[in-house]
């Protein structure tokens, strides 16, 4: 399941909408093979896994700086069968600024940023 965090309604008004984004993340794990799970389907399985995007924009005058996160939070079991909630993926590495005209931009940032997730999760895989 993909949970993009709240977004500033400063910034949804200005362009940069939680659903865009989410759709676009979405689009980009499906096109890369990787199950999106919704609400329902996520609460069955056994690790619960969520990919969430963090996307914090700070508006002063007609500007906006931003900072971009994607971790994974899921279940993972200890040796006893115990679950113990995890980040197993973190990622911080997007910072910048943009005007508000061009806040939508920053979704270009945030696929990028997912693209390179995607690329470390193909990479844990097996041929």
């Amino acid at each position: 399941m993909v949970l993009v965090e709240n977004i500033h309604e400063d910034a949804e008004r200005d362009g940069l909408t939680q659903t865009a984004i989410q759709t676009d993340t979405e689009l980009a794990l499906r096109q890369a093979g990787i199950q999106v799970y919704n609400e329902e389907e996520w609460l069955e399985t056994e690790s619960m896994p969520l990919l969430r995007v963090g996307v914090h924009p700070v508006k002063r005058d007609n500007m906006y700086a931003y900072s971009l996160s994607l971790k994974v939070n899921q279940l993972v079991f200890l040796m006893t069968g115990e679950p113990v909630p995890a980040t197993t993926y973190f990622m911080n590495r997007s910072t910048g600024s943009v005007g508000s005209s061009n806040l939508r931009s920053v979704r270009d940032a945030i696929k990028d940023d997912v693209n390179i997730f995607i690329n470390d999760w193909l990479a844990t895989r097996p041929e």
